[in-house]
């Protein structure tokens, strides 16, 4: 038989002892609700407030149920963040790294110095840049930065 438990913890009232994340649905309903009335839809916020005053007394009451509900929505809002990560990298990428190549390459910026020289045919005849100074003191290793 499973027996449920409410634990009164400085972090507040958990389900079975599990996070206080499963009360999250029925907070986000309760605002709906309250959007709902104050919005001039009493029957969609009276419903929206019944389905959240249910689903909370259902996860006091059932801590198995709190748990499993934990469980699915942790895995929910993982897929969530993996395609708002996606999107993301893919708007950042696309509306800023794009367009700062395409208009380094049009003002000439050539950071790697891979473009052939003027006036020769196959470009240069090394890529080595000589160094101006050979030798290193020892002071420049004490304070690298």
């Amino acid at each position: 038989m499973l027996r449920s438990t409410i634990v009164f913890s400085p972090d507040g009232i958990a389900a079975g002892g599990s996070s206080n994340s499963v009360f999250l649905p029925s907070c986000l309903l309760a605002l709906a609700s309250a959007v709902g009335f104050w919005r001039g839809h009493p029957i969609r916020g009276a419903i929206l407030l019944a389905v959240a005053g249910a689903l909370a007394i259902v996860l006091i009451l059932n801590s198995h149920f709190a748990e499993v509900f934990d469980r699915g929505g942790k895995r929910v809002a993982q897929r969530i963040a993996a395609f708002q990560t996606a999107l993301l990298l893919t708007l950042v990428y696309g509306l800023v790294f794009v367009p700062y190549g395409w208009l380094s390459r049009l003002a000439g910026r050539d950071p790697l110095d891979l473009r052939p020289k003027r006036g020769s045919l196959m470009g240069r005849e090394s890529y080595w840049i000589p160094r101006e100074h050979t030798r290193q003191s020892r002071d420049q290793f004490e304070r690298l930065f």
